[in-house]
């Protein structure tokens, strides 16, 4: 049985004994102790808690006033961070009440955030009508963008060592590519890796340079489909 086996079944009797007909669910695992889980009580009310292995333990992270997606645990595991309402929030396990990060920029939208080291990250986020990827330093609050256009959105960053992926959708007619950049050489321009033409990309995962997983779907949606067939 796998560590993350494990977790959903410690998570399953757990939470079984706790209340019958609320909804838990692991997002994010800590350390070799503990892992973060969402009880979901009804759609507008949320807790975020922290299950240990050892004796069942749990304590709050956050209350229903939150609604947190893109969550990350730091990278020296002394808290997560978080999007809600779009912003950037912060919460160590020692404090209370997360911290709102406020860059240099103002930004809206922001999505699919990563951490270089403790206070690095990069994500993409619209500071006007288009999306597009940016690194930034928490604690100097200050923003480089690493990809943008006018007529494009930039989406999914993947860094691996120098090499940055991401799906590039023009505006004017939602084709898709998948592309790279050298961050440290930028005037060496993008690389084609794959051309999706007009089927929509979503959720680029790269686990090396050379291996990556993303979700792919037809360009229109109707809302009366029963079924939504993905690649």
């Amino acid at each position: 049985m796998n560590r993350f086996t494990q977790l959903v079944v410690l998570l399953f009797f757990s939470c079984n004994s706790l209340i019958a007909f609320d909804y838990y669910y692991p997002v994010a695992v800590v350390d070799a102790q503990s892992f973060l889980v969402v009880h979901q009580k009804n759609l507008g009310d949320l807790e975020l808690w922290r299950l240990f292995s050892e004796g069942g333990n749990c304590e709050k992270c956050l209350d229903w006033r939150f609604a947190p997606s893109n969550l990350k645990i730091l990278p020296d595991q002394s808290g997560f961070s978080f999007i809600d309402t779009g912003q950037l929030r912060i919460k160590k396990f020692i404090m209370r009440s997360p911290r709102t990060i406020e860059f240099d920029l103002l930004l809206h939208g922001i999505s699919d955030l990563n951490w270089m080291d403790q206070s690095s990250c990069y994500f993409s986020a619209k500071q006007d009508q288009h999306f597009a990827i940016y690194s930034g330093n928490i604690n100097t609050q200050n923003l480089i963008s690493w990809r943008e256009s006018e007529v494009s959105d930039y989406l999914s960053p993947n860094l691996v060592d120098q090499d940055l992926f991401y799906i590039k959708r023009q505006a004017s007619d939602r084709s898709c590519k998948i592309e790279t950049i050298n961050i440290m050489r930028p005037a060496e321009g993008d690389r084609l890796i794959v051309d999706c033409n007009y089927q929509q990309v979503v959720h680029l995962r790269m686990q090396t340079a050379n291996i990556g997983f993303y979700i792919e779907h037809m360009p229109y949606l109707r809302d009366q489909s029963s079924m939504i067939n993905f690649i």
